[in-house]
């Protein structure tokens, strides 16, 4: 029964988000933790269960890396903070953080083993209770340490906890495929830090390839993205650096179901993140730019909204000049979507002295803009690629960034904002001439509306029988129900409006249910306890 809990919490948390309640008036907290330090980081934000935030947060003196846990309450203020570093490695970064339903905390990230013709890194896993103390911290290396011909290693971008009481992280792995620059790779680890499987890009046809994050849909199928070079040598030498979408669909028990490139050969586009919107959407965020040479200067950041097969419905594109750092997205329970990125105004407007801005956005499900705000201007010297985003449950959000004071200084701060749902907040202004305009598309592919409210399941936990009533526009569609290790175990068609399915064979646990008509795809959780 315990595990059963654990597991309807789990999946209750993807299916409606856990977001903290408290309403909180907007702040602005900074954080220079170790004055001898020379750079402080945000890597990602999370909420608590207590409204406040868990987050990644890096340190570097010099060329000398480490990671912290840092919990923080509602206010911005640092309750406590846990520090990872180990003499046995140069270098701990953390790049993602995740919470289990215990409440213990996990940091993904990399560790600097050695140094040889390139830098060698391992993959690393942190696992700390809930009040920061650190339970293990464990490497996880594919390829041989200090190879020369091992370029990178292992590094991890993104830490996710699933629906069967597992990890899931993504990054990419150095020294395979047909070149050492590295290839998509994800792996699954229990709670305890033993791996289960794990998956990587190296027998495809990929030049290279790196997964940047994943998310668990309420079906619970994995969907890991990033970017893949899809071109092989130009010239006989040189590989034409031309990345398109890089998607892989994965089964609960860590088969592949699909690979897809996602985009089009004419243009470029590397996917940053992904979310999910509702049963049938997801949200996806990059940068595209529309020319297929190695000189990119007119790159837009991209939001994109998908369906389940990963056809696009809609995309908003604002030319931002840059790659916009580490992009991130973050859905509150209304389906406001919130988006960070870092602008380049030099590659927007020549001659132009400003350096940098942060963009932040708030769109609505459809990928419309809300607001959008530049941030920077004269009171930063440098706005850099690390940044952080958590959606609040008041229409606003807090972004975590780092920034340098002064021109010509590598000393580096970290700050957290908390804007309202209107944006505001206190936080500088960029004067940078940005333009008002943005390129929204909509791919006349638009998901039938269907309220929630008229597709009902019960009872629900359930013994013997479910009924399943409809509305007359999802007459007979597909109805399926899936074990949460994904089997198949029932399969009808909904012929009525009011339909009795009998799930007498079942056994007691957590099922997925799926409605399928078309183009709409409905998921819903059933419990059977008998």
């Amino acid at each position: 029964m315990e595990k059963l809990n654990k597991l309807i919490i789990g999946l209750a948390f993807l299916l409606t988000s856990a977001f903290c309640t408290a309403q909180v008036e907007p702040f602005t907290q900074f954080y220079t933790l170790d004055p001898e330090w020379d750079g402080h980081y945000f890597k990602q934000t999370l909420h608590t269960s207590d409204g406040g935030y868990i987050a990644a947060f890096n340190q570097n003196i010099g060329f000398y890396d480490r990671t912290n846990l840092l919990k923080l309450d509602k206010y911005g203020e640092i309750e406590w903070r846990t520090i990872l570093e180990d003499t046995a490695y140069m270098n701990i970064e953390s790049q993602s953080v995740c919470i289990d339903n215990n409440g213990n905390y996990y940091l993904a990230g990399s560790v600097q083993i050695g140094y040889t013709t390139y830098v060698d890194y391992n993959a690393m896993i942190a696992k700390f209770s809930p009040i920061g103390e650190l339970l293990w911290c464990k490497t996880y290396g594919r390829t041989p340490d200090n190879d020369p011909n091992n370029w990178g290693g292992e590094s991890l971008r993104k830490i996710i906890f699933g629906l069967d009481n597992e990890l899931i992280a993504v990054g990419s792995r150095g020294g395979c495929g047909v070149t050492y620059q590295g290839n998509a790779f994800v792996m699954c680890i229990d709670t305890n830090g033993e791996e289960k499987w794990n998956w990587d890009d190296c027998d495809s046809e990929n030049f290279t390839s790196y997964f940047n994050s994943i998310v668990q849909s309420p079906s619970g199928h994995l969907y890991a993205i990033g970017a893949a070079n899809i071109k092989a040598y130009y010239n006989g030498s040189y590989w034409n650096s031309i990345d398109q979408g890089f998607v892989v669909k994965i089964n609960i028990d860590g088969s592949i179901s699909d690979t897809l490139i996602f985009g089009k050969p004419q243009y470029q586009l590397h996917l940053k993140d992904i979310n999910v919107i509702s049963e049938n959407r997801f949200a996806l965020v990059g940068w595209v730019a529309d020319t297929n040479s190695n000189s990119l200067t007119n790159i837009k950041h991209s939001l994109i909204i998908v369906d389940t097969l990963f056809n696009p419905l809609y995309q908003n594109n604002i030319t931002i000049g840059s790659e916009g750092g580490y992009q991130q997205i973050s859905i509150d329970k209304d389906t406001n979507i919130f988006v960070n990125a870092i602008t380049y105004p030099s590659n927007i407007m020549s001659g132009s002295e400003y350096r940098s801005d942060f963009l932040w956005l708030k769109y609505d499900q459809k990928g419309r803009v809300i607001w959008k705000k530049y941030v920077g201007g004269e009171f930063y010297s440098s706005c850099m690629g690390h940044q952080a985003v958590s959606a609040d449950n008041d229409g606003g959000a807090t972004f975590g960034c780092t920034f340098s004071w002064h021109e010509g200084t590598y000393f580096a701060t970290a700050a957290l904002y908390k804007l309202d749902s209107l944006g505001n907040g206190d936080y500088p202004i960029s004067d940078f001439p940005y333009s008002d305009s943005v390129e929204y598309i909509i791919y006349n592919k638009e998901i039938p509306a269907i309220a929630d409210s008229k597709v009902y399941i019960y009872p629900n936990p359930a013994k013997e029988e479910l009924i399943v009533n409809i509305p007359a526009n999802l007459i007979n569609s597909e109805f399926k129900v899936f074990s949460i290790t994904g089997r198949l175990v029932i399969e009808r068609i909904l012929k009525n409006t009011q339909n009795k399915i009998d799930i007498s064979h079942l056994k007691n646990g957590i099922y997925i249910s799926m409605i399928k008509k078309d183009e709409t795809v409905l998921y819903r959780k059933i419990v059977v306890n008998k």
